[in-house]
């Protein structure tokens, strides 16, 4: 029972960030001071770090580790995943447009670099969400998506970057 406990949470874990990772583009960032480890979520809305330069290309970080948690990618677990991922995003569309007028809120003004496009940083962020897509659509989208991270080379490119100019794993 611990074991699976253990595991639904980090499923949990995992899901929290990786659902909110297309729509808000966050892109993690790991940083080490002092033999201190230190994740730090960057939240972009039209600029973030490596997607902009063409670096990045996954959708969100999944790796071969996070699927053999989950029991690999045909097992029970990993399939709650990726219906608890569904289910987030069917969550998220539906408070879409006070999202959006939060963002057009906060642009108001703003000399933040996120905010720099207006109205293009509005249309990219609507995009991420699917709205035109129906939920047999949006799962099938997913199901790419979850692919595509795993399959990610510049993931474990930069994985090994950090690892070997920083030393964190």
């Amino acid at each position: 029972m611990g074991t699976f406990c253990w595991i639904t949470r980090d499923i949990s874990s995992i899901l929290i960030m990786d659902s909110c990772c297309p729509i808000r583009q966050v892109r993690r960032e790991r940083e080490k001071e002092s033999g201190r480890e230190t994740l730090i979520h960057i939240i972009a809305l039209s600029s973030c770090p490596g997607k902009n330069i063409g670096f990045e290309n996954s959708p969100f970080k999944l790796t071969e580790e996070h699927s053999q948690v989950l029991g690999g990618e045909d097992s029970d677990m990993f399939r709650y995943f990726k219906c608890l991922l569904l289910k987030g995003f069917i969550a998220a569309r539906k408070h879409f447009d006070r999202i959006k007028l939060l963002v057009e809120i906060m642009q108001l003004g703003s000399q933040w670099p996120c905010f720099n496009r207006r109205a293009a940083t509005v249309h990219d962020l609507e995009s991420r969400f699917f709205l035109n897509l129906t939920e047999t659509q949006l799962s099938a989208q997913i199901d790419g998506m979850i692919s595509q991270a795993l399959k990610s080379l510049t993931t474990r490119l930069y994985d090994n970057f950090q690892y070997y100019t920083s030393g964190i794993m």
